[in-house]
């Protein structure tokens, strides 16, 4: 459940480093920054805080989870020292602790650190405020990785409202509160509702960015899981073919990865194996450029190939990826079961 639910706020600041999803280029820049603020300032000071906060940003985008978690822990160890323990900035932290636990599969461990950073900021932010919606939309996410439906819908539809109204129809956030109700709706089965707001955040994002943005892309793969679900597997090969067209001659990150596999489960569904594990191929390919090693997005892709190849008719060779996902430690939950299911019954 936590997988499809992402919002903008955990990893803005590294977006706009690196909007191609050139992580590991990001990360030297901000090592290299912290380390000319602690020559000129000495360490553990305030001016270092927000530059680890974007450390674990960009570490987090790596699931490089220990590291990520270590970061944030300093931050808001140094807005607390410097601070005090009141202060409504110990919430930037507390978040990206969140999206941490959220990536790991921790909801509770989230909610725990999304609970605190709302107190602290109700105190200072109306109720419209954006960094205030900000930390809902993550609790929100937290609340829907623990199953926690009817909780976590009305604060979804909350937040759209609320972006709306503060910053106009055609914002950026509006169509990322847009694209978060669209994989609600998509973890729990309600496939029409997240076709209509994924195509939603869609158009909002073709207007602002262009056809060919990694988010107007991602939209059109959550559009296209949609309309698979529905049972429309022509729309849904339109939407995702669509897609990958105007990502061809664009740099190719993790966004395109997305695609990739989308329409490599609609051209399962339709009974066309080789195609799938030609796409899963290329996503596997483009993941590992924009990751740069084993984590659970490549565990992912890895084991949708290896079923790819076994529904293909060639067990040898998909064993093998199945084997390698499976040997990944941050391949947990949900996914890895299936996965596990596949092994066995290919090797009976």
């Amino acid at each position: 459940m936590l997988g499809a639910l992402v919002d903008d706020a955990g990893g803005e600041a590294v977006r706009i480093h690196c909007p191609d999803e050139q992580y590991d280029d990001a990360r030297a820049r901000f090592d290299r920054a912290l380390a000319l603020v602690e020559q000129e300032l000495g360490p553990d000071t305030l001016e270092a805080a927000p530059i680890l906060i974007r450390q674990s940003n960009n570490l987090e985008m790596l699931r490089r989870h220990a590291a990520a978690r270590a970061k944030a822990e300093r931050a808001l160890a140094i807005y607390e020292r410097r601070l005090g323990p009141q202060h409504p900035r110990l919430a930037v932290p507390l978040q990206a602790l969140a999206k941490i636990a959220i990536d790991a599969h921790q909801p509770k461990e989230a909610e725990r650190h999304l609970r605190a950073a709302l107190a602290l900021l109700q105190r200072d932010l109306g109720p419209r405020n954006l960094d205030l919606l900000r930390q809902r939309t993550w609790l929100a996410i937290s609340l829907s990785g623990q199953g926690r439906e009817a909780e976590a819908e009305p604060i979804f539809a909350e937040v759209l409202a609320a972006r709306r109204a503060l910053l106009g129809p055609d914002h950026f956030d509006v169509a990322m509160a847009e694209l978060n109700l669209a994989k609600f709706y998509e973890t729990y089965g309600r496939f029409e509702r997240s076709r209509a707001h994924a195509a939603a955040a869609r158009a909002i994002w073709e207007r602002t960015l262009g056809a060919g943005a990694g988010q107007v892309t991602d939209a059109m793969a959550h559009e296209a899981q949609a309309l698979a679900e529905l049972g429309r597997l022509d729309d849904a090969w339109n939407v995702a073919s669509e897609a990958i067209a105007r990502r061809e001659s664009l740099p190719l990150g993790n966004h395109f990865g997305l695609v990739l596999e989308v329409a490599a489960a609609i051209r399962s569904r339709q009974g066309r194996h080789a195609d799938a594990t030609a796409l899963l191929r290329r996503s596997l390919a483009v993941r590992e450029q924009a990751f740069g090693q084993d984590n659970e997005v490549i565990a992912r892709t890895l084991a949708s190939l290896g079923g790819s190849l076994i529904d293909a008719g060639k067990p040898a060779e998909g064993v093998p990826y199945l084997e390698r996902a499976l040997a990944i430690p941050d391949f947990r939950g949900p996914f890895r079961k299936r996965a596990e299911a596949v092994l066995a019954r290919a090797r009976r």
